[in-house]
């Protein structure tokens, strides 16, 4: 009896776990996985953020449904997308509420034959941070049926998402509550610059803008009440994108050829669809054609200020144009317009130059030419008249030369490691002009040269430099050993010539035949001559003047003519 009963405990617990099991999802054949993306991040209040429902299985699903739980008191929804959904068809269609403290979103979805493998969104949830705090995203409950023709639940993962809320600024103009429908969208125009970095252009307030390049990306902020956006892009200024909804989302990105566009964009809530924005654009990235720099008298000239025009070719016209001069910065060239669509280049010194200019379109592409000038200088000025002699620094100084009639002169008083002084001049009709110098000069020596500058603004080089010592002991010792040279070569010179005069005499005297000098004689002579070297070089050393270098030039001379009688005897 009691095994009996055992039996058929044992019978009862079997039929009902295999009851159980047939309840409980087949998890053993697969596993799915419902969660957010992103799943955390830090927000600011008054801005909207978008979250994705994502579908994660390695199996077939036909079925997905879900519901979400948010704290209503710092966080709302304010839009839901189906744009790009694995969805297909919709049992429950995704809705909101934002009622209760606790806010939710509801969705039930179908996904047809043969079903959906892998990781896909299933539906995008746009917010609306209202308050600072912590907001947690929950999954409240869900399910993902496997398309086994039995309906599995596969679902084995929640993965819920947490967010922080910070306050943030003011709230823009579009922002702002409305009342009845949607009030007119405010768009920001983005693009790419030359390093692929997307920049802000410009925004809706500014219409009908150039950019230049194929990739534009329009952004909006999307206020409260809005459930949708009507969008169209075409070639027509006054297109009406419609009242039904393209999706909720706050940004689009197209890439476009050049041309004329118009971004046709409307908010729609509740109540109805709002005005259109109709935002023109105009995409150029073609740079201007056949640019050239011409000089209308010359690419070689004295002219230090030569005219130039800028020609250039586009089809949406040139905006402006840029110069740079040799390795100088760019700058705008309006500064330099002349007359009759020619410009006027700023003062240039004698030699080479390289000009560039750029031509840039509305659209802000440019194209460089670049072009040689040569400014040729004026004839130099020459120094004609300047002292010799050492000056004193409180000394005036002056200097005469000639140039061309009626010129400028500046002189350069060019001492080394120091700022040159720099006094000027004029030249009178005949081209005679002399500069003069009060102040004080500091002690040194000077390398002077001049140069000088015609009515036109045309300048000269410098002339060849002279030089002038002021008080310098250095240029003293340099006048003096000037002197002590010229003194030394002569009385060598005598020397020389009393010497070879000597023995020429004593060898005509004595018929030329069989004449010899004896030792002591010829070693007198060598003794003289030695004596007399030691002496003009002791005269050197002391830095003697030149009178007294005259005397012993004489003596020497003297002694000489004494040993050359001796020897005739």
């Amino acid at each position: 009896m009691v095994v009996e009963e055992i039996k058929i405990t044992k019978k009862l617990i079997l039929a009902l776990l295999f009851c159980v099991g047939l309840a409980l999802p087949a998890r053993g054949t697969g596993a799915a996985t419902l969660y957010f993306s992103p799943s955390s991040g830090t927000y600011n209040t008054g801005r909207n953020f978008t979250v994705s429902v994502k579908v994660s299985t390695n199996v077939p699903v036909n079925a997905v449904s879900a519901v979400i739980n948010y704290p209503n008191n710092n966080l709302e929804a304010v839009g839901i997308s189906k744009t790009g959904s694995v969805v297909n068809l919709w049992v429950q269609e995704p809705s909101f509420s934002n009622t209760d403290s606790l806010g939710n979103v509801r969705f039930e979805g179908v996904v047809l034959n043969p079903g959906f493998t892998g990781e896909g969104g299933v539906l995008d949830i746009t917010f609306r941070v209202k308050a600072k705090g912590g907001a947690n995203l929950n999954f409240f409950s869900g399910t993902v049926l496997a398309n086994d023709g039995k309906g599995t639940n596969v679902l084995s993962t929640f993965k819920n998402a947490k967010f922080s809320l910070e306050t943030g600024a003011a709230l823009g103009p579009q922002e702002l509550g409305t009342s009845g429908l949607p009030s007119l969208p405010f768009v920001r125009h983005y693009i790419k610059n030359k390093d692929g970095n997307i920049v802000f252009a410009y925004d809706s307030n500014s219409d009908g803008k150039y950019v230049n390049h194929l990739f534009n990306k329009f952004e909006w902020l999307i206020p409260p009440g809005v459930v949708g956006m009507a969008i169209l892009l075409n070639d027509r200024p006054s297109s009406n994108p419609g009242s039904k909804s393209d999706g909720f989302f706050d940004s689009k990105t197209y890439e476009l050829d050049d041309g004329i566009y118009y971004f046709h964009i409307r908010f729609i809530s509740a109540l109805g669809a709002g005005p259109v924005l109709h935002h023109k654009f105009i995409i150029d990235t073609v740079p201007p054609a056949d640019f050239n720099i011409i000089f209308p008298t010359g690419s070689v000239t004295t002219n230090p200020t030569p005219r130039f025009r800028l020609s250039a070719e586009d089809d949406v016209g040139i905006d402006y144009y840029q110069i740079k001069i040799d390795d100088g910065d760019f700058f705008d060239a309006k500064g330099l317009f002349f007359l009759d669509d020619t410009y006027l280049a700023p003062k240039l010194s004698p030699g080479n130059h390289s000009i560039t200019a750029r031509a840039y379109d509305f659209a802000g592409n440019y194209m460089e030419s670049v072009s040689d000038l040569t400014i040729s200088p004026t004839i130099q000025p020459k120094i004609i008249e300047y002292p010799n002699n050492v000056l004193l620094p409180v000394e005036t100084l002056i200097i005469k030369g000639t140039s061309l009639p009626s010129s400028k002169i500046e002189v350069y008083l060019n001492r080394d490691k120091y700022e040159p002084i720099v006094f000027d001049g004029a030249a009178d009709k005949n081209g005679n002009w002399q500069a003069i110098y009060k102040e004080e000069i500091p002690p040194g020596v000077y390398k002077v040269s001049a140069k000088q500058f015609l009515e036109n603004g045309a300048e000269s080089l410098l002339s060849d430099p002279v030089y002038v010592g002021v008080n310098s002991r250095l240029w003293r010792f340099y006048q003096y050993f000037k002197n002590i040279s010229v003194f030394l070569s002569a009385g060598l010179a005598i020397i020389v010539i009393l010497l070879v005069g000597a023995v020429y005499y004593l060898y005509k005297k004595r018929g030329g035949k069989n004449w010899r000098l004896s030792k002591k004689e010829v070693r007198e002579v060598k003794d003289t001559v030695s004596s007399g070297f030691k002496k003009l070089r002791k005269d050197i050393k002391r830095r003697e003047e030149p009178n007294r270098v005259l005397k012993d030039i004489s003596k020497i001379e003297k002694d000489i003519e004494e040993e050359i009688k001796d020897v005739e005897k």
